[in-house]
């Protein structure tokens, strides 16, 4: 049975606009669907986050609390309920929960103000786009274990490791990463 793409939009279509809050808390950034009277009730909570873990990475892509870190926190948002085959409009504000900065809320309102209008509008086309990137990156994770663990096991057939030292070997025994002559 095929179902006709409207039909489809139709059913996935959220009745109202989903109200997404954006704040800092403890742990990084958040963007959380935020319970209003306007807003559906979906039956789950949903968080999208930037820890400062992630900021603190050598090769992350944007500073702290900069617009571009927004853009890539809205985007994420977006995606994730796009991910989710919720179709419809997302409401974003800020300051429901924990609140931002005066600096965070700044770049807030450039990332805001950088993004097409019709961003956060959610449509099927938008949802499978979505959903193939999920599913690329996906693999690509994938890939990269597979090659990780072909890599160690033919580290440890070269040396002589029986079906039993194989199976204990560790990432960094495998690199030279636990050599405590290092």
């Amino acid at each position: 049975m095929q179902i006709p793409a409207g039909q489809l939009e139709k059913f996935f279509t959220v009745p109202a606009a989903i109200d997404v809050t954006v704040d800092q808390d403890g742990l990084g950034y958040t963007a959380q669907l935020m319970p209003t009277l306007g807003s559906p009730d979906l039956g789950c909570d949903i968080e999208v986050k930037i820890s400062y873990f992630e900021l603190e990475e050598e090769d992350c892509e944007f500073e702290e609390g900069s617009k571009e870190m927004f853009v890539d926190l809205l985007t994420r948002t977006r995606d994730t309920f796009a991910n989710m085959m919720l179709l419809g409009r997302l409401n974003v504000g800020y300051g429901g929960m924990g609140g931002l900065s005066e600096g965070d809320e700044k770049a807030f309102h450039e990332a805001m103000d950088s993004l097409p209008e019709d961003f956060f509008e959610i449509t099927l086309e938008k949802a499978f786009a979505a959903r193939q990137a999920m599913i690329g990156r996906e693999v690509q994770m994938t890939e990269g274990l597979k090659t990780l663990m072909n890599v160690m096991n033919e580290e440890a057939i070269a040396r002589g490791y029986t079906k039993e030292q194989r199976e204990k070997m560790t990432i960094g025994d495998a690199f030279g990463l636990d050599d405590p002559k290092e």
